[in-house]
């Protein structure tokens, strides 16, 4: 079922359903609620974590720090990563909660990539460009992505104008095997994949990264982020479908049933 909700009913979707009803919610950042974001002047020094685990995103450096009051989604503020080029991130010295090894997991995701490159809108475990030591979920206006320390896996879809991307896996499940979903719908078939995606995920807890690479000036995502929640577990297609609806209400897009 098709589901094209205006933000008129955003107000309903906030009053009977919090993400955090789902269980196992151990990251939200909604960059919507001004009371989660600490700026001077537009510049975000911090965006808090909604999930009740303390897992705020920071970034101490003022070239870094991604912008507020400059850009939407909806109508809705967002938060505005890398413009003009600045590596633009907000970081935490661990995963946010994701287990080591390979976890299962279920990220949300709104943006709008305003850049044909596939880089980071979340970057979770270690820094080393070992076999799927660290997990990134990419998006650009060409394309979404994978990236796994040494692999990938490559999708069509795109994100040249809004919209909620999932990235979901099983625990122990080979990486190749996970799954991409834009705007809920039918799971996306991987264009392509090389590298640990064909082995299972190891997980490092080195960090956690919105917006680019840990720790340099790559990956950047260029564009909006307005929303991101992330769960340490393969949530069901009824949760999955209660957490879409209710973006999508919110942010003023679509949602298939999946």
């Amino acid at each position: 079922m098709l589901v094209t909700l205006g933000r008129g009913m955003a107000p309903l979707c906030r009053a009977v359903f919090s993400l955090t009803s789902i269980p196992d919610n151990i990251l939200w950042l909604d960059a919507s609620d001004s009371s989660t974001i600490t700026e001077v002047s537009g510049a975000v020094s911090q965006w808090d974590d909604k999930s009740g685990n303390g897992n705020h995103v920071s970034q101490g450096t003022a070239s870094y720090q991604p912008l507020t009051g400059t850009d939407s989604i909806g109508g809705l503020n967002a938060l505005e990563f890398n413009n003009g080029g600045v590596a633009s991130r907000l970081k935490r010295n661990d995963s946010c909660g994701l287990a080591s090894g390979a976890p299962a997991f279920t990220i949300f995701a709104v943006h709008r990539a305003d850049k044909g490159d596939q880089n980071f809108v979340l970057y979770l475990g270690d820094s080393a460009a070992a076999a799927g030591k660290n997990i990134r979920v990419s998006a650009g206006n060409n394309g979404s992505s994978y990236r796994f320390g040494n692999g990938n896996l490559f999708y069509n879809p795109n994100f040249s104008g809004a919209g909620i991307s999932v990235w979901q896996g099983e625990e122990d499940e080979v990486s190749a095997n996970y799954d991409f979903y834009k705007n809920g719908g039918a799971p996306v078939t991987p264009a392509s994949g090389t590298g640990s995606s064909t082995v299972p995920l190891n997980l490092g807890t080195g960090g956690c990264s919105v917006g680019a690479d840990l720790l340099n000036d790559t990956g950047r995502f260029e564009g909006a982020i307005g929303e991101i929640a992330v769960y340490a577990r393969a949530l069901t297609a009824a949760e999955m479908n209660k957490v879409g609806n209710c973006l999508a209400a919110k942010w003023g897009l679509s949602w298939t049933d999946v």
